[in-house]
């Protein structure tokens, strides 16, 4: 473990990032590294982690807020926590410089350095995105998203015809990857579900629509699966525009790059992540995305202390193929 730095006091890895890859990670440390010459520190923004593969679940009120989140302390054992982002890294001195919420900034020196820095929602250049559309990365997102569909549902029961009541319940999801088909499915079962409680609304007042830029959704799986996935999609009442994106959001409506414009008010925007900012400031291998480039053993390139893990890092197969961004690949 130790490799080739020479200390007198205790190994001291630091793991910044408290995703499932962070978390995890120290967990399985811990299990492996019980001698106290080692010293483990997880760095997170928030003193939990989000069950992200329930967030959808918790958007439509299928699951409770709290029961998509983890509480780092009762989750690790005998490491330290620290609640605080990291600002600043220094490979030459191997100090990271943290800034709680509240207080002074604080230096952690390190001799191993895990980052799990996760990845940040791309937002594109398109009028209205920001002050209009949703994201679906965080607790915060899905609580957003589970109020907006209560108060659509609720306006649509007052709406006096079905046109006013569709664009009250219209629900547009841009990007088919995972998360986005996942959140067709859901809102698509959710509100017709819903319909058994408002008297005045119809399953045919609901519309979900899922727009994705390729000719294909899931397109990350081969074109069987993809395809199947498509057919029950549809079977179930929800349109599919491939080849397709949007140009503009608006309050009450949005625009496809076709030209169609589609009342709606709810529109989730789930196409594309990126890496998070503090990775362009840091003096290390990038792939062409700006992930980082690492080692099959998960070592950023040409750095035997420096570790790359989950979301934040190209992490690939023995055929040189990206590992996709996924809880279940963050884990193992």
């Amino acid at each position: 473990m130790r490799g080739a730095i020479m200390t007198d006091g205790p190994v001291r890895i630091v793991v910044v990032g408290g995703g499932f890859a962070g978390a995890y990670c120290v967990r399985q440390l811990e299990r492996m590294l019980r001698s106290r010459d080692v010293q483990i520190t997880l760095v997170n923004e928030h003193n939990y982690f989000v069950f992200t593969p329930l967030l959808i679940e918790a958007a439509t009120s299928a699951l409770e807020p709290r029961h998509v989140i983890i509480p780092l302390r009762g989750f690790l054992r005998f490491a330290r926590f620290v609640m605080a982002s990291a600002s600043r890294i220094d490979f030459d001195q191997r100090v990271v410089t943290v800034q709680p919420q509240f207080g002074d900034a604080q230096e952690l020196k390190f001799d191993h350095l895990v980052l799990a820095l996760g990845s940040v929602t791309r937002t594109p250049n398109v009028p209205g995105v920001s002050e209009f559309a949703f994201g679906l990365k965080t607790l915060a997102d899905a609580s957003a998203i589970r109020d907006r569909a209560i108060g659509m549902l609720e306006m649509a029961n007052l709406a006096v015809d079905h046109v006013h009541r569709q664009s009250w319940l219209t629900f547009a999801v841009v990007g088919a990857g995972y998360t986005g088909v996942e959140a067709a499915g859901e809102f698509n079962d959710f509100l017709s579900e819903a319909t058994r409680k408002y008297p005045n609304i119809s399953r045919s007042d609901i519309r979900v629509i899922l727009i994705q830029k390729a000719g294909r959704i899931l397109d990350s799986l081969d074109r069987r699966m993809s395809d199947e996935a498509a057919k029950v999609l549809r079977q179930n009442g929800i349109e599919i525009h491939l080849n397709e994106s949007i140009s503009e959001i608006r309050e009450t409506s949005f625009t496809l790059t076709s030209g169609e414009q589609v009342a709606c008010h709810t529109v989730i925007w789930s196409a594309g992540v990126g890496p998070p900012p503090l990775l362009a400031d840091l003096d290390l291998p990038k792939d062409s995305h700006g992930y980082l480039d690492c080692e099959p053993d998960l070592r950023v390139k040409h750095h035997s202390d420096i570790w790359g893990v989950g979301d934040c890092a190209s992490n690939t197969d023995v055929d040189g193929n990206r590992y996709p961004p996924t809880a279940q690949h963050a884990l193992r």
